[in-house]
């Protein structure tokens, strides 16, 4: 309620009124602990959200390949065409999207390269590789053989750490691609590592080319 107009200071109504002070206004304890909880949820999601997108673009590890192909391989490279191997995890599921950028790859290259889809099996793993949906995917890509690697021997030699790390070597033996084909963990579309391998395929560079890894641990 607005306090009194006052035409006379001598008024005494006036003076009564003008003598209480006013009261502030105080926010209610469940005003504010609803205020403190709003904050608290619109935190965490900001910290899940920063979280998960680290984990996304963070690469995987990465060995030392070969620059001329290993002869202790139990691939034969094929005469005349440039060869391709990537070591997977049959567990990973960031995989599958490498193994879509695999069928990008075959379907441009076609008749240009020899594709190979290796899946690295510890010495303790029971599970049968061909069971899981890695397995089923790469084998509906036209041009690509399905091998398993125990002990993840092949990938050791061709030095994969992460799954998904892809390799190629052109028709002379010459290491011309090593990386992922991936822009992120579980990302299809395209991408830097994607383009790099079709260019050196397409080109024959002197030089080998590399791009970061996106992937679980082999």
């Amino acid at each position: 309620m607005a306090p009194p107009i006052c035409f006379f200071k001598q008024a005494p109504y006036c003076q009564a009124a003008t003598d209480q002070p006013r009261r502030p206004q105080r926010v209610s304890r469940a005003h504010a602990l609803i205020i403190l909880a709003a904050l608290l949820w619109v935190g965490g999601i900001a910290v899940g959200i920063a979280a998960v997108e680290r984990y996304e673009f963070t690469p995987g590890k990465s060995g030392l390949t070969p620059e001329r192909w290993p002869v202790n391989s139990v691939i034969r490279p094929e005469s005349g065409r440039a060869t391709l191997i990537m070591l997977v995890h049959p567990e990973c599921s960031c995989t599958l999207a490498s193994l879509d950028e695999l069928g990008v790859i075959m379907s441009r290259m076609r008749g240009k390269v020899s594709g190979w889809v290796l899946f690295a099996m510890a010495s303790q793993t029971r599970e049968r590789a061909e069971d899981g949906a890695s397995w089923s995917k790469a084998e509906h890509i036209p041009g690509v053989r399905l091998l398993r690697d125990p002990q993840a021997r092949e990938a050791a030699r061709f030095g994969a750490l992460t799954s998904g790390h892809t390799v190629v070597y052109d028709q002379t033996g010459r290491l011309i691609f090593s990386g992922g084909i991936t822009g992120a963990r579980g990302h299809e579309g395209d991408n830097p590592g994607r383009e790099i391998l079709l260019a050196a395929l397409g080109s024959g560079a002197d030089r080998s080319s590399k791009y970061r890894v996106y992937g679980c641990p082999l």
